[in-house]
């Protein structure tokens, strides 16, 4: 193999360079002849980058990074909505009533004129929904109050406000009603002082009154008389919750629930609730009780155990473990809630 003379070579390379400027010919020509020379000039030129390249490196890291935060915000959402736990289910009526008592008409008992009459309509309205809800629909027949009032007219029968027994039978017969359920909502009463707050919420007592009355007998088959005291801009909340709590002790009904899950004292409560979240309730169970044994005074355990046995169906262990929950910590409004709801 000859060797060029130094000049040719340097001559060569020179050339090369000079065409390689000038476009892609002079590059494949001289890879022949000196391809060491060229391939060292282009990784070279490889670590030169043009405007172009660097405007679209740089657009494809800013797309990069708004992607990477869009993630993050996502998944912090999603964390902050993990906590919150919601689950229904049926339960039967907590009161044995007999199947003979099918037809139902609701009676308002608050006096027709009184300014707080209308939360007694309020409250037969939310009854006579609930009664109709799907869990209760197959139970009970509701006489509508429209018919019911009609036929009233129509005979001149007239219910007593303070004693409506004595003519509820004659009532009975003339549209084959066979119980009646009294509703009374109390005038909302203000804390004294409270009138020169205008608008703002003010503290109030609501007191209602429940009553299933069977008209072949005129007997009381069930009664629940709530008093609340709260804000006054939640006074249709404490009816529905009044009305609900009579509706479960008459009529088979759908329980509702929506709990923040507990944090727990240990990193098994943790792992619990993602499983909780994700429906393992049972994975989720063994979690919460592997957290007790370390630890029997976590509350938040205890309580997320009550939720996931109460999710399961297991009312009667759902019980224990919010008295358990209570019993370790009595300030936490939600475990005396759940607790409330999940009894007999």
């Amino acid at each position: 193999m000859s060797v060029l003379p130094r000049w040719r070579r340097v001559g060569v390379v020179v050339m090369v360079c000079g065409m390689a400027g000038l476009g892609g010919g002079g590059c494949m020509a001289a890879y022949v002849v000196a391809g060491v020379v060229v391939v060292a000039g282009l990784a070279e030129k490889a670590l030169v980058s043009s405007p172009e390249e660097k405007a679209a490196k740089a657009e494809k890291k800013a797309a990069k990074e708004a992607e990477e935060k869009a993630a993050k915000l996502a998944k912090a959402e999603q964390e902050d909505k993990s906590v919150t736990f919601m689950m229904s289910y049926d339960r039967p009526a907590q009161m044995e009533i007999p199947q003979t008592i099918r037809t139902l008409a609701i009676r308002t008992e608050n006096a027709s004129g009184h300014e707080d009459a209308r939360w007694g309509q309020v409250a037969a309205d939310k009854m006579v929904e609930q009664l109709k809800a799907r869990s209760a629909q197959d139970r009970y027949d509701i006489v509508e109050r429209a018919a019911l009032q009609e036929r009233h007219e129509e005979s001149d029968i007239q219910v007593a406000f303070g004693d409506p027994d004595a003519a509820v039978w004659n009532v009975g017969h003339l549209t084959t009603v066979d119980a009646v359920v009294y509703v009374r909502v109390s005038p909302v009463s203000a804390e004294a002082g409270n009138a020169s707050q205008g608008d703002a919420p003010y503290r109030v007592t609501v007191s209602m009154s429940f009553k299933l009355v069977v008209l072949s007998s005129s007997s009381t088959l069930a009664m629940h008389a709530p008093s609340y005291d709260s804000d006054s801009n939640r006074v249709d909340a404490l009816i529905e919750q009044g009305v609900r709590e009579f509706v479960a002790k008459i009529s088979p009904h759908t329980v509702r629930v929506e709990e923040k899950l507990a944090d727990g004292k240990s990193p098994a409560v943790k792992s619990g609730n993602v499983l909780a979240m994700a429906g393992e309730y049972d994975k989720a169970l063994a979690q919460y009780r592997e957290a007790l044994k370390k630890n029997a005074k976590d509350h938040g355990a205890a309580f997320n155990a009550g939720l996931m046995h109460e999710a399961m169906g297991n009312i009667d262990d759902a019980r224990a473990m919010y008295v358990q929950a209570v019993s370790l910590n009595g300030k936490e409004a939600e475990y005396a809630v759940a607790l409330a709801r999940v009894r007999r």
